[in-house]
């Protein structure tokens, strides 16, 4: 089993139950974690502090250059359905990429408390679950 940093789909940053018009998640109000098994039974204690790291570190609610991801602009946001990655190819965020660009730079949605399925590209596969913590309250602006 390989073991690395996850960052493909966890490169995000923390959320709150309740979006604001930009989507602006409040800080340290979700909880990421990692399995290797399709039911989300069993935690990799160390892939789970690693993504945790990632996603207390990123912004949301503003455009910001995707630095490892060939070249692609990217608006992390909370949304009731769940966290959202959405890519574009200007710095203004208002051209979303075409489905051509390759994969990474392809927007996507991590359901709240679900256990999903992530592909990175070295073939290796996890399942993550990303639960918010509901005392946190508001989201800031």
């Amino acid at each position: 089993m390989m073991r690395g940093t996850v960052f493909l789909l966890l490169a995000v940053s923390s959320c709150s139950a309740v979006a604001a018009e930009d989507h602006t998640c409040a800080s340290g109000s979700i909880i990421a974690k990692v399995f290797m098994d399709a039911k989300c039974e069993h935690e990799d204690a160390f892939l789970s502090g690693e993504a945790q790291r990632q996603v207390n570190s990123r912004k949301t609610g503003v455009c910001q250059f995707n630095e490892w991801q060939y070249g692609c602009y990217v608006k992390y946001g909370c949304y009731d359905d769940g966290f959202h990655a959405d890519y574009f190819k200007g710095r203004d965020c208002k051209m979303p990429v075409h489905a051509d660009w390759p994969p990474m730079c392809r927007p996507y949605v991590i359901p709240w408390s679900k256990c999903t399925l992530h592909l990175f590209k070295e073939g290796q596969s996890y399942y993550t679950i990303f639960e918010r913590k509901k005392e946190q309250g508001l989201v800031t602006v």
